[in-house]
């Protein structure tokens, strides 16, 4: 493999890896400190980057050989891993091919990664390690806004400040009924969604949107 500036030191497992941390702009690929060494894969990249309150993980191959699948594993101290993500290889190629995963379960303050390369055969080996911040970025309070409201058969609905991240759009009558209900795969920042609710008797509703940390109701009309 070439070393060289845009080359870093790949470390095979149960061979103690140094903590050496990347931040998430700087690309990392996998390289052997044994020069006769053939490595499964050569990457190009191993980069993270925000998108509102998600962080986007991708990596780019140029060449594989008998790659089995990556294993993407997340830490908050950088010594504790988990795996969340395991995404199947090429096995053999000598093209480039790009990779990526979204994250949406991020730490407060640094988010850290690592990819491990597996053979067919089992053989690991592992990056180094690249850290994001995605979550100590300022947003205003989450707010719901409804239009027209009243409204007769649709309303629109102005959702600021969730964050991109999975929401569910629920439709509650005064009873506590649920009516209308409606999944919003990453509302980002500033997000518009119609509902239609043309079927609703006229009467007062409640609009209740949620994320996993975050409920906000709106009281509607519709005449």
């Amino acid at each position: 493999t070439v070393d060289d500036e845009n080359h870093a030191w790949l470390m095979v497992e149960n061979v103690i890896m140094p903590q050496t941390l990347t931040r998430a702009n700087n690309p990392i690929t996998f390289g052997s400190t044994d020069p006769n060494t053939i490595l499964p894969i050569e990457l190009v990249s191993f980069t993270a980057e925000c998108n509102n309150l998600s962080a986007n993980i991708s990596w780019t191959t140029a060449s594989e050989r008998n790659n089995e699948y990556f294993a993407l594993e997340r830490s908050a101290d950088a010594v504790n891993f988990t795996e969340v993500a395991r995404i199947a290889g090429a096995g053999n190629s000598l093209e480039p091919i790009d990779y990526n995963y979204t994250d949406y379960d991020l730490f407060n303050g640094e988010t850290y990664y690592r990819l491990w390369q597996v053979d067919f055969d089992g053989t690991r080996n592992a990056s180094e390690i690249i850290s994001v911040n995605c979550v100590d970025e300022v947003f205003g309070e989450p707010t719901v806004s409804a239009f027209p409201n009243p409204f007769r058969d649709d309303i629109t609905l102005r959702l600021e400040n969730f964050g991109n991240v999975p929401a569910q759009v629920e439709v509650f009558d005064m009873l506590g009924k649920l009516v209308a209900v409606e999944k919003v795969a990453s509302p980002m920042n500033d997000y518009e969604m119609t509902l239609h609710l043309g079927n609703l008797a006229p009467a007062a509703y409640n609009v209740r949107v949620s994320t996993d940390e975050i409920v906000v109701v709106k009281q509607v009309i519709k005449n």
